[in-house]
């Protein structure tokens, strides 16, 4: 009798958390209060449509209205990170993801996996300070997929999820996500692959060229040459056979077969692309944003740099799509891992981030002086992107 009256009292403890309320005074919101009825503390749902369970605790409530100071197992900054930018439901989560901390130092703070899908959180005492900090979220194997404007956030933007709501608010573009992606606001977490300013125009890059094609020529294009229903050629037509043969589903974006093929579902090839991760993501980002045909890019006027050009998720597809073929492991430029390629650019004076535009990466790219003559014109995006993360600084980010 006492021993089930203990078990009971220990279930009971286990499942009380921060219930989630409404409106505070300090702001956050109450726009999500529908999705969240069932997150009460550390629990396990079933992911809609799917046999995954995901851990349940709060996620995309302001942490510290719960964890600061004097609260429950308090910490300076949390946040969550979701697939998608206006994420409510449990199935957005990102599994496998943290923040990450830059400091204007260049030291880092890397954050805690917390209790439920997709959250993270720490106690460092230097998030109290004068320190300014680029936000980064990484995947379980430390690359960064997603990175803010440098220097964008000091200790009065740490409760991460106040900002990054489903809608955005406080200059954020929406939730906290596990991919890179075209624009956003200089306070947000966005990868940043918006071309350069020149007298006030900016090129912007196509989502469909500089992050949906390098993933179909690394994954797909060994197998899915120029033959058949799926093919990869040129940017224009692979979109073309994409959207001809419907294999892209807005409405179902999980039911597309780009999604469901690369993933092993019905596929010769087997699973090429795993759900959840930060490749299948970015995709299935795409596909939710409508898909975008554009393979040409465009420019808006006024404005400024979209953010910092992440070299993991932005500048390694560009190279590897375009330089790899001929640029493997051999030689002073080579394209092998992500960590290694970097290392090789930038330890053998590729990159000149005092003169961009004389940096080897570009002219040779453009065609001066190389042998495979030009394969990234000087006005395309990705010559553009390059650029950019050039001019930023090269960063391993």
């Amino acid at each position: 009798m006492k021993s089930n009256i203990l078990w009971s009292l220990l279930a009971l403890l286990m499942l009380t958390g921060c219930t989630p309320g409404g409106t505070t005074s300090s702001g956050s919101e109450s726009e999500d209060d529908s999705s969240y009825s069932s997150d009460n503390g550390t629990g396990s749902v079933v992911d809609p449509g799917t046999t995954t369970w995901v851990s349940s605790h709060n996620q995309g409530r302001a942490c510290l209205d719960c964890h600061g100071p004097g609260g429950e197992e308090s910490f300076r900054s949390g946040g969550t990170v979701y697939t998608t930018l206006n994420g409510t439901a449990s199935n957005q989560y990102a599994s496998g993801y943290k923040i990450r901390l830059v400091l204007d130092n260049t030291q880092t703070i890397n954050y805690s996996s917390g209790r439920g899908t997709g959250n993270s959180h720490t106690s460092d005492s230097r998030l109290s300070s004068s320190y300014t900090y680029t936000a980064q979220v990484v995947d379980s194997s430390g690359n960064v997929v997603n990175a803010s404007a440098v220097n964008s956030h000091d200790y009065t933007r740490v409760d991460c999820n106040r900002c990054h709501t489903s809608a955005g608010s406080n200059t954020a573009p929406g939730r906290i996500v596990s991919y890179s992606y075209t624009g956003g606001n200089s306070g947000g977490t966005t990868g940043g692959t918006t071309g350069g300013t020149t007298g006030g125009t900016t090129t912007t890059a196509s989502p469909f060229v500089e992050t949906v094609m390098p993933l179909l020529v690394t994954y797909c294009q060994g197998c899915h040459g120029n033959n058949g229903k799926f093919s990869v050629t040129t940017p224009a037509l692979t979109y073309d056979n994409i959207a001809a043969n419907n294999f892209v589903d807005t409405v179902n974006v999980d039911l597309s077969p780009l999604l469901t093929k690369a993933s092993g579902n019905n596929h010769g090839g087997g699973t090429i692309l795993p759900v959840n991760g930060s490749v299948y993501l970015s995709l299935r980002n795409w596909i939710a944003q409508g898909a975008d045909g554009n393979t040409t890019g465009g420019t808006t006027t006024g404005g400024s740099n979209g953010g910092a050009v992440s070299f993991s998720a932005s500048v390694m597809p560009v190279v590897t799509s375009n330089c790899k073929a001929c640029h493997g492991s051999s030689g002073n430029f080579s394209v092998t891992t992500t960590g290694a390629t970097y290392s090789n650019i930038t330890g053998n004076g590729f990159v000149n981030t005092s003169a961009a535009d004389a940096s080897l990466l570009l002219t040779k790219a453009s065609g001066t002086n190389h042998g495979g003559g030009t394969i990234l014109p000087s006005s395309g995006v990705s010559y553009q992107l390059l650029r950019d993360w050039i001019n930023q600084g090269a960063l391993n980010n």
